[in-house]
């Protein structure tokens, strides 16, 4: 009976870890952010402060009221910023998913990690 409850307890244990991977063997985890940018001002946020050589960053879901929505690095700071600049008169709330991809160099074994960002245009 104690081998039968261990087996038991192995085999959950497995299952409840495999949930965050799928099918490939990719974990994912979603982030939810709250950034506050003044009408007709550009937001800059810091993505990463190297340049990775595997896998990277990508805009998920683009933002909608945006005259400028990209992913750019920066020389000056030696950093790579999520860069923001609202449609002239909007005000309210604006919404991107920025998809980071992080790999060991084996595309079975990547992390992704969703950035969901609320931007308040105020």
């Amino acid at each position: 009976m104690k081998s039968l409850t261990i087996l038991a307890l192995i085999i959950f244990t497995m299952m409840a870890c495999k949930n965050n991977q799928n099918s490939e063997g990719k974990s994912e985890k979603t982030d939810k952010i709250t950034l506050e940018v003044p009408a007709g001002k550009m937001l800059r946020y810091r993505l990463a402060t190297g340049m990775s050589t595997e896998g990277g960053f990508t805009i998920a879901s683009q933002a909608k009221n945006h005259t400028i929505s990209k992913i750019k690095w920066n020389n000056d700071t030696k950093q790579l910023e999520y860069i923001y600049l609202p449609k002239e008169g909007f005000t309210g709330q604006d919404q991107v998913k920025i998809k980071e991809v992080i790999s060991i160099g084996d595309t079975k074994n990547n992390t992704e990690r969703v950035m969901d960002i609320t931007i308040d245009v105020k």
